[in-house]
């Protein structure tokens, strides 16, 4: 036997020891890790001692070798049937079968020890024993955890004790050096800044570290490769040395050879190809707003280098490779983040080009856009193409031959051609960080604008010698115009309807980004400091300009034009859906956090159990994921939550199936040693009434519901040519005399919209000046503000264009614009407001009037951004 059964048999003895102690008749030991009887026996020291039968053991050796009384031993379970029958056998019967045994159901209600019992009877042991320091605590506190129990065992806990125990002296050093004994990457920083939500974080990543190596992928192999290759000569031999433990130990999968191993040189192998020279970044921004700073602040030199580290790290990417990517900075401490979705990069592949303009994927197995982007390579693709008789370049050449057009005007599509044909080569990076790849290469910049302007003077061109053209052949005219609007859209047909993407090259779409790049460069110099914090802000999410995506009559769908609203994003590229009402995009719910965190700071008693009710969540995984990481690291001070969850709409609130966002939810709301927290899931649609009557039952202290309202595609018409600005979306107000009604639609007027928009009408036969546009009413089964506000305390609401809803209750203590969702928070009072404000005016020997405290509210919420929630510190500060 070895020293870790010995060991075992010392720990299940303490276990049965206590048992006996409790007076507990019968003990049952049943497909447990092995332990040693002998020592088992010898460690037994209860008075009376119990009656014990050890299926399959000698019972004359066992005797012999621990003094166990050889009467109170018996290796037949038979016999030990007849123990737990006798009545006047008084004392316990301890049952031990280590393999698979008959007759054992008759046992079934003695008390069973489990595997679980003896892992937890070690970590107990372990915090008396092993532990001169609170992080030492708290690392056996985290062994505890159910998610940390299910992937250690009990063989691998006890060989750590042992380790440690050979070591107590050096408990701090040893703890890291035998993290191997649990199947882990032995750690020089396992233990810094350790508090126990960190541990946890550190235990998950070295596992998913290890298994990385244990798997070894031939793409991981590849990259480690890659990494000596990459390295410096000084470097190398270091990095060869590693590489072979990490080969002997993918062959082996031994603790000895994981044990001279190091978490550390592992992940620095696997990220030699990211080599830098300076420490790790404490802090991240996204990377468009580290190119506008760049701009702003007149440092040409890092935004060059960033522009250049964005190109080559695309050009290198892996489609198995994350998506998310930091690259350092020069001339600043923080890292710039960016995201490069995969089938993004493989889709811009296919369609964009110097000759390629988009195009149309048919997927009709597919009933999302998600989906048909993942069966690309199954999906029959229709290229917009510069090359044959009906591409607009064919019919262009044509009508100019049929002199139609002058000559000049092919010559404008030559020059758009050419200009586009330089930025197609940098399709992705635009796609991805817009700002940051035209300001960073003053060539492409100026190709940029060489394009925009070839684009305007083809469209007025066009636009001005429309009915000449028609007139001679009204289809050939149609089909031009047709031609024009697609380019650089990319179509989808899918079961579910029709989907589409802007192309990053999409003249309105590239339009904002050209013109502000250029005024920033421009302007910079005669900004102060202020204003440039301003423009930085204002500049890193800009609003999309297309809300409502026009597709002409014989290019998807039956040959029928259609309108798409708009239903979210991908990196920076907006999408359309067919017969969407509602935006599908994650804006504004990362606001929620913020709001609970000043729900608390009001409302202290929450803290305990807080109750909240969530409808329609965008994203429900990657909120539930922020939620329970904020709670583990105590940035929501919560010590309950009850969470209910429900769908009014189609989109789904299941928990998804990412790995790394199950653990962090289930880390919290399945955990068994965190009962206060509660997570309800309704998956089944429902009602704004049902939900009513459930509050009814069970008020709230937050009720957030998104995208109640539905939206309409409609045709506006615009009454003046507005100047428009890449930082502004325009709105437009009407209002209806015999609905009583006032429309609120975002609008885009002026510069190269309105050529857009003049052969978009053209095709429609409708009014010159005319657009689509998107509108939103609440319908009719929605409850009144005020109905909802009588069983929640503060009641959220995200939806575009909430300035135009009727919302009839409550009062507004927040409205947070935004550029697809706004966020308003609504209140059934403001007496939380107006004592708070009263006690600290009373501080400051003032002495306020009721009347004075809510024309003081009143004003202060419009000083501050976000309302009366701006005079909220989210630390409690005052």
């Amino acid at each position: 036997m070895s020293q870790v059964e010995d060991f075992l048999g010392e720990t299940v003895a303490k276990v049965v020891g206590d048992l006996i102690d409790r007076h507990h008749p019968g003990i049952r030991i049943q497909n447990v890790t092995n332990f040693n009887p002998e020592t088992f026996l010898k460690q037994i020291d209860a008075d009376p001692r119990p009656r014990v039968a050890v299926a399959g053991a000698s019972v004359q050796e066992l005797a012999r070798k621990t003094s166990f009384p050889a009467k109170l031993l018996t290796s037949d379970l038979s016999e030990a049937t007849e123990w737990r029958n006798d009545p006047e056998v008084t004392q316990s019967v301890v049952v031990i079968a280590l393999g698979e045994e008959e007759r054992l159901g008759s046992f079934h209600r003695f008390t069973e020890i489990r595997d679980r019992d003896i892992y937890l009877e070690i970590c107990r042991l372990a915090e008396e024993t092993l532990c001169p320091n609170k992080v030492q605590i708290d690392w056996w506190s985290v062994l505890r955890k159910v998610d940390v129990m299910r992937q250690v065992s009990v063989f691998r806990l006890a060989s750590y004790y042992l380790y440690l125990k050979s070591k107590s002296k050096q408990v701090p050093e040893a703890s890291r050096a035998g993290l191997f004994h649990l199947g882990l990457l032995p750690s020089k920083e396992f233990f810094e800044h350790a508090s126990p939500a960190q541990l946890l974080r550190n235990y998950q990543a070295n596992r998913q570290l290890t298994n990385r190596i244990e798997i070894l992928s031939n793409a991981d192999r590849d990259r480690l490769n890659r990494g000596v290759e990459a390295a410096s000569e000084e470097d190398k031999p270091g990095l060869r040395s590693i590489l072979g433990k990490v080969l002997k130990y993918n062959r082996s999968g031994g603790d000895n050879d994981r044990a001279v191993l190091l978490a550390e040189d592992v992940k620095a192998l696997f990220e030699a190809k990211k080599k830098v020279e300076k420490p790790k970044s404490s802090r991240s921004i996204p990377i468009e707003r580290a190119g506008i700073d760049a701009i702003l602040g007149g440092d040409d030199d890092e935004l060059t280098q960033l522009g250049e580290k964005l190109r080559d790290t695309i050009k290198n990417f892996e489609e198995n490779e994350t998506p998310n990517v930091a690259l350092d900075l020069t001339n600043r401490s923080e890292q710039a983040t960016a995201r490069i979705p995969p089938l993004l990069v493989r889709v811009l592949a296919r369609t964009i080009s110097a000759d390629l303009f988009g195009g149309k994927f048919s997927s009709p197995n597919s009933e999302t856009l998600e989906a048909a982007l993942d069966d690309l390579d199954n999906a029959d693709f229709t290229p917009f193409s510069s090359q044959g008789e009906k591409s607009c370049q064919g019919l262009l050449k044509r009508i100019v031959e049929a002199k139609l057009l002058e000559p000049e005007v092919y010559g404008m599509w030559e020059a758009f051609a050419k200009a586009r044909a330089t930025l197609a080569e940098q399709a992705v990076p635009i796609a991805i960080s817009p700002m940051v790849a035209l300001a960073s290469d003053k060539k492409l910049l100026a190709a940029g604008k060489k394009y925009l302007d070839s684009y305007q003077d083809l469209m007025a061109a066009i636009r001005d010698r429309y009915e000449t053209m028609s007139t001679q052949s009204a289809k050939g005219a149609r089909h031009l115009c047709a031609q024009l609007l697609v380019l650089d859209t990319i179509l989808f047909e899918t079961a579910g309807g029709v989907r589409a993407i802007l192309s990053p090259l999409h003249p309105l779409h590239l339009w904002k980004f050209v013109r502000l790049a250029e005024q920033l460069r421009d302007e910079r110099k005669t900004l102060s400091d202020d204003y440039k914090q301003v423009l930085g802000d204002s500049a890193e999410k800009l609003p999309n300009f297309v809300t409502a995506l026009f597709v002409p009559e014989g290019l998807a769908s039956n040959l029928s034009p259609l309108v798409l609203p708009e239903s979210h994003q991908i990196a920076t590229l907006p999408c359309y859906q067919q017969e969407n009402p509602h935006y599908a995009g994650t804006e504004g719910q990362d606001r929620l956090l913020r709001i609970l965190r000043k729900f608390l700071v009001l409302y202290p008693h929450a803290k305990k159990s807080m109750r909240v009710c969530l409808v329609d969540p965008p994203d429900f995984p990657g909120l539930m994921e922020q939620v329970a990481n904020q709670i583990a690291n105590e940035d929501l001070p919560l010590d309950g939550m009850h969470l209910s969850v429900y769908r009014t709409l189609d989109r789904t609130v299941t928990l998804g199936n990412e790995d790394q966002q199950l653990e962090a939810i289930a880390g919290i709301f399945a955990a068994e040693n965190n009962p206060r927290f509660v997570l309800n899931v309704y998956q089944a649609r429902t009602t704004y009434q049902d939900i009513l009557n459930e509050l009814r039952q069970d008020p709230v202290h937050l009720l957030a519901i998104f995208d109640p309202s539905r939206s309409q595609v409609g045709q506006f018409v615009s009454r003046d040519t507005g100047f428009i600005h890449p930082l502004v979306l325009p709105k437009e107000f009407q209002y209806d005399p015999y609905e009583d009604q006032l429309v609120i639609t975002p609008a885009a007027t002026g510069d190269l919209f309105d050529l857009y928009y003049s052969l978009q009408n053209r095709l429609n036969n409708s009014l010159t000046g005319s657009h689509f546009g998107i509108s939103s009413s609440l319908g009719p089964g929605f409850p009144s503000a005020g109905e909802l506000l009588k069983h929640s305390t503060w009641l959220v609401l995200g939806d575009r264009l909430m300035d135009s809803l009727p919302l009839n209750g409550g009062h507004m203590i927040s409205f947070e614009p935004g550029l697809r969702r706004d966020i308003i928070v609504l209140s059934e009072s403001l007496t939380k407001f107006e004592r708070a404000f009263g006690y600290y005016l009373r501080k400051v020997n003032l002495d306020p009037t009721d009347e004075a405290l809510r024309e003081l509210i009143a004003s202060s919420a419009e000083l501050v951004g976000e309302g009366l929630l701006g005079l909220i510190r989210p630390d409690g500060d005052d």
